[in-house]
C-alpha cells in the first residue's frame, strides 16, 4: 500500500514546495518557516492531528493528506487488527463505533472524533475487513449488519435532534449507511481484468 500511495503524495507534496518558492500566498502554506512542520508533512502520520493541533494546518503541502495519514494509522495496525480473533475485533469495532457516536452526539468534537481519527473511524475500516471475512464464509455476518443497523438508527434520530448540521455528521452516517451494502454488493460480482490483485 505504502508504495501505491506515497509516491503521488511525495509528487503532491513537491507541488506545494513548489508554490511556496514560487511565492503563493495560501492559510495552508505559512508555517513554511518552521522546520518541525516540513518533517510533519514528510512522515505524514502527524497530519492526522490537525483537528486536535491546528498550527499543522498552517503548513499543508497537501491539505487533504490527513486522510491518507488516517489511512497509514490503520495500516500500521492492520497486521496486529486483522489476525486478531473475532471478538477481539468486534470489540475494537464496538469501542470506536461508541467514540465516533460520542462525537455525532455531540459529547465530543465531531470533526476530530467523528470524522479524521481512527479513534472515531476505526470500525469503518473493521467492517470492510469483517465483509472480508464473511465472504470467505469465515465469520458470520450479523454483526458486521448490526453495525450497519446502529449507525442507519442513529443516523435517522440525529437528523431528528437537528444534529446533521454539525460538521460531517450527516456525511459521515449516511456515508456508512449506503457505502457498506453498496461494498458488500459489488463484492459479490465476479471479478474483472481492471481489478486489482491485492
Amino acid at each position: 500500500r505504502a508504495l501505491r500511495l506515497l509516491p503521488p503524495y511525495a509528487l503532491a507534496a513537491a507541488l506545494g514546495a513548489a508554490a511556496i518558492a514560487a511565492g503563493v500566498a495560501s492559510p495552508f502554506l505559512a508555517g513554511a518557516h518552521q522546520p518541525w512542520l516540513w518533517l510533519a508533512n514528510a512522515v505524514v502520520l502527524p497530519l492526522n492531528y490537525a483537528s486536535l493541533a491546528p498550527v499543522l494546518d498552517t503548513l499543508a503541502l497537501v491539505p487533504p493528506a490527513w486522510s491518507l495519514a488516517l489511512e497509514l494509522h490503520f495500516y500500521l495496525l492492520a497486521p496486529w487488527l486483522l489476525r486478531a480473533p473475532a471478538r477481539m475485533l468486534a470489540a475494537a469495532a464496538t469501542l470506536t463505533l461508541a467514540v465516533a457516536s460520542a462525537a455525532w452526539w455531540g459529547w465530543l468534537p465531531s470533526d476530530a472524533w467523528g470524522y479524521r481519527l481512527l479513534a472515531g473511524n476505526l470500525y469503518v475500516f473493521l467492517s470492510g475487513a469483517w465483509l472480508h471475512r464473511v465472504l470467505q464464509r469465515r465469520q458470520p455476518a450479523w454483526p458486521l449488519w448490526l453495525a450497519w443497523a446502529v449507525v442507519v438508527a442513529q443516523s435517522a434520530a440525529l437528523s431528528g435532534h437537528g444534529r446533521w448540521g454539525q460538521p460531517f455528521v450527516a456525511e459521515v452516517t449516511l456515508g456508512y449507511a449506503v457505502g457498506l451494502p453498496l461494498v458488500a454488493a459489488l463484492a459479490r460480482l465476479p471479478r474483472q481484468r481492471w481489478d486489482a490483485d491485492n
